[in-house]
């Protein structure tokens, strides 16, 4: 795993064939941190204190497993590692998808959910606008800036993502704590998905993030 670590450290836009990780090293490192990430939450499971993730209300929503299972993975993966090949269209599309995220926090009328059909072509319409004006003007600074800090950035803000499915329950310090040990995770993950965007193309990515995702939502849709 030290090609990967090493890429961790000095995140570059394009990877050798010959610096690369084996495939081998991706999939222990992802079982090394899921596993850690385990053993960090047991005492809060003992403890009967582990905040309930609204991941666990999707199947009330009565929508296909599919829906559920592809959707998210696939523009997550558009909005946070597409843009790591820092091309224009490439990050038109991020800010698309980014802004379909972020117009229910600006403009309350939209509703929350990724998956509403609910003034589903205005919000759309707005996405592209947005999206269009953003990647043409801010393509240029962004492809001055330093590669790492793009990388590290978007890896936090795909884990910030993920914090609004406990956002609500936020009410102790012990909820606080358990936040901030899965952000960590989530960054990580967010990392490890961009070394794979980065050396496998986009494809690559969004295939890890839906198994990443397929055994917990499986559980929650057909087990629980």
């Amino acid at each position: 795993m030290k090609k990967l670590f090493a890429y961790f450290k000095h995140p570059i836009e394009s990877i050798a064939k010959e610096d690369s990780a084996s495939i081998g090293s991706i999939i222990l490192f992802y079982f090394l941190i899921q596993g850690l990430f385990i053993l960090s939450v047991i005492p809060f499971v003992i403890a009967g204190i582990l905040p309930e993730n609204e991941i666990s209300n999707l199947k009330e929503l009565g929508l296909p497993f599919w829906v559920i299972a592809f959707i998210p993975p696939i523009l997550e993966e558009l909005a946070f590692r597409f843009s790591l090949k820092r091309r224009r269209i490439n990050f038109i599309v991020s800010f698309v998808v980014v802004c379909w995220f972020l117009l229910p926090k600006i403009i309350p009328v939209f509703p929350n959910l990724i998956y509403s059909p609910q003034y589903f072509w205005l919000r759309l319409s707005i996405s592209v606008v947005l999206g269009l004006l953003l990647g043409y003007f801010l393509t240029p600074v962004l492809q001055k800036i330093r590669f790492e800090v793009v990388f590290y950035v978007f890896a936090f803000l795909f884990g910030f993502l993920h914090i609004f499915n406990y956002a609500i329950q936020i009410t102790s310090l012990i909820f606080v704590l358990y936040i901030l040990i899965y952000l960590l995770n989530k960054v990580v993950i967010g990392m490890l998905l961009g070394y794979i965007r980065v050396r496998y193309t986009i494809f690559g990515s969004i295939v890890a993030h839906l198994l990443n995702n397929f055994i917990p939502l499986l559980l929650v849709y057909y087990v629980s």
